[in-house]
Parts: C-alpha cells; sequence; structure tokens
C-alpha cells in the first residue's frame, strides 16, 4: 500500500497528469477504485484485476449506474 499511497499522493499534487493503476491497485482495489472516484486525472487497468466484483466496482466509475 506504500506505493500506492505515494502515487495518490503525486495524483492530488499534480492534478493535470494523467496517471494509471496497474491491475487495478492489485489487493488494495478498494482504496483505489474509491480514490479514482474522486480524481479525474486517474485511469484503471483492468487487465489484471483482483477479483471479478472489482472490475464491476471500476466500471461504475466509468459508467455511473452500471
Amino acid at each position: 500500500m506504500d506505493g500506492i499511497k505515494l502515487l495518490m499522493s503525486l495524483c492530488e499534487k499534480y492534478p493535470d497528469i494523467p496517471v494509471i493503476f496497474g491491475h487495478l491497485g492489485g489487493s488494495n482495489w478498494m482504496e483505489v477504485i474509491k480514490f479514482a472516484k474522486e480524481h479525474e486525472n486517474i485511469y484503471l487497468d483492468l487487465s489484471a484485476a483482483f477479483a471479478s466484483i472489482a472490475t464491476k466496482m471500476a466500471l461504475g466509475k466509468i459508467f455511473p449506474g452500471y
């Protein structure tokens, strides 16, 4: 989680720079999705999501109500 927290702080410090969170944040996917919903410069890599529910929740960020 330390690396993810570092990325999150950089995303907040530099809001104009797009950042991709690989593998949906791994086992920290819940925190990453919550953070992504609050920041427009975050992109989520769904190619190797930790759990199928994680992918569904991430899609809710892109398509509200999904």
